[in-house]
């Protein structure tokens, strides 16, 4: 597993991360536990 696939799959989370959160802004828990992912 190359750097450049880890940076890739990070960014890739870092994207779903923040879909996660968009759709559950009414939602303190969930962004919590994203946070506690990163």
């Amino acid at each position: 597993m190359g750097i450049l696939s880890l940076v890739r799959g990070k960014s890739l989370f870092i994207q779903y991360a923040a879909a996660v959160n968009h759709s559950t802004r009414h939602s303190a828990s969930n962004r919590e536990e994203i946070e506690e992912i990163m």
